[in-house]
């Protein structure tokens, strides 16, 4: 009877570990965040080297989050807008990117603010759009 128990908890586990791998990967558009640079007072000619310093301190953090690379895009005419598609965690994008601002400590310089958006994001030339085994594309291919 006990060998049986044993049989039977162990396909029942065997079977909750295999429903993962089944599991739908997320949409790219899920995976999307925008982290916004306003440049305040920074002149032109010294925003390059300014940029550097927060995508260097952020991409730290984030790798220390999230344990993985996290592909990113910049935009604008100063690259204040940056754009990471996450390989995981997707539902928590906004929280992490915040988190590794915060834990970054960027903002306290007063040269410049660095914030999240809220807003969602379609993957595109504009934006960024990472493809690959980590994701699945709108219609499912």
């Amino acid at each position: 009877m006990l060998r049986l128990f044993k049989v039977c908890v162990f396909v029942i586990l065997g079977s909750l570990a295999s429903c993962g791998e089944n599991a739908p990967l997320p949409a790219a558009e899920d995976c999307i965040v925008r982290m916004d640079i306003d440049w305040m007072d920074v002149p032109i000619n010294l925003t390059s080297s300014k940029l550097d310093y927060v995508l260097d301190q952020v991409n730290y953090q984030l790798y220390q989050l999230v344990k993985q690379g996290v592909s990113s895009s910049m935009q604008g005419s100063r690259g204040e807008l940056v754009y990471y598609q996450f390989p995981k965690m997707c539902d928590q994008k906004i929280i992490i990117l915040e988190t590794a601002i915060n834990g970054s400590k960027i903002n306290e310089s007063g040269d410049f603010f660095v914030s999240v958006s809220n807003s969602s994001f379609t993957p595109s030339i504009n934006t960024i759009s990472v493809t690959g085994s980590a994701w699945q594309s709108n219609n499912g291919q």
